[in-house]
């Protein structure tokens, strides 16, 4: 195919710009890097069993409540948010809530992850994550489009879109939150390029250590442990059947490669008992 230009160059003239490719380079790049990995999407009418008895619980996933009606609260650190119908919820992984449903309560669950890259979620230790309410949602406009059948390519591209834009308005500092993430993991990209090529059941972190230029990892009194975020994760369906069951979920569409909610193909087992990503990056920076 050839490109071709038969543009007369005065209409570029006339043209003020407000910023290029150029004088952003630096934001541009930032947002690139910014990418949403659905899991998927499920359908909950839930009553009281949905409560969580006054226990804070969470995991390492970010979910959207589309609230379609009855009424809900969680609790984050004892503020109260009423999950109310007509509006959608960001309920942020790695951040414990207590969960309350008097009666009846109904809404579109979107189960994700905020990532730059593979694996490396951008929000779960930012020190100022905290459920919100994004907006309204227009239910007349998603609902079809999720219910005729297999979600479409269009579909898909506009729920990632609406999800960069509560991004956007949600939270702030992006600008430090991604460049604060993306020094700490380039700081080990040998080691994970090492990672991806000999993921399996033999790996050790001592080859890592190897690879990113230290000859012994230090010794870690009792063993390492994956953060909180990430247990539940290297349990598998094994976790705690009070987590499996506190919400009860019908699926509209379920990534192929995630069978289950808490389920990892074999291979990553092994890796997330060592704190995944985050295990790593920490191993590392104590060499």
């Amino acid at each position: 195919m050839k490109y071709r230009d038969t543009t007369d160059p005065e209409t570029y003239r006339l043209m003020v710009p407000l910023f290029t490719d150029r004088t952003l380079a630096r934001e541009l790049e930032r947002a690139a890097h910014v990418r949403f990995r659905i899991i998927g999407l499920f359908h909950s009418v839930v009553g009281p069993e949905w409560s969580s008895r006054g226990e804070e619980q969470t995991d390492f996933f970010h979910y959207i409540h589309f609230a379609c009606g009855g009424r809900a609260r969680i609790f984050h650190r004892g503020n109260p948010l009423e999950l109310e119908a007509g509006q959608a919820y960001w309920l942020t992984g790695n951040t414990p809530v207590v969960r309350e449903a008097a009666d009846r309560y109904e809404a579109y669950v979107l189960k994700f992850r905020c990532e730059s890259a593979a694996g490396a979620d951008l929000l779960l230790d930012w020190p100022a994550r905290a459920p919100l309410c994004v907006g309204p949602w227009d239910r007349t406009r998603w609902e079809p489009a999720w219910r005729q059948g297999p979600l479409t390519t269009n579909v898909c591209l506009a729920l990632q879109g609406q999800l960069r834009m509560w991004l956007a308005e949600g939270f702030s500092g992006l600008d430090e939150i991604i460049t604060s993430h993306h020094e700490t993991f380039s700081r080990f990209t040998k080691a994970l390029s090492y990672l991806e090529e000999n993921l399996g059941a033999g790996l050790r972190v001592s080859d890592l250590a190897r690879e990113h230029g230290v000859s012994e990892p230090p010794p870690q009194p009792g063993g390492l442990r994956p953060p909180p975020q990430y247990r539940l994760a290297a349990q598998g369906n094994r976790g705690p059947a009070r987590l499996r069951r506190c919400v009860p979920l019908q699926p509209v569409f379920f990534q192929n490669e995630w069978r289950e909610p808490g389920w990892l193909p074999p291979a990553l087992r092994s890796f997330t008992r060592c704190g995944g990503f985050f295990g790593l990056a920490r191993l590392m920076t104590r060499c």
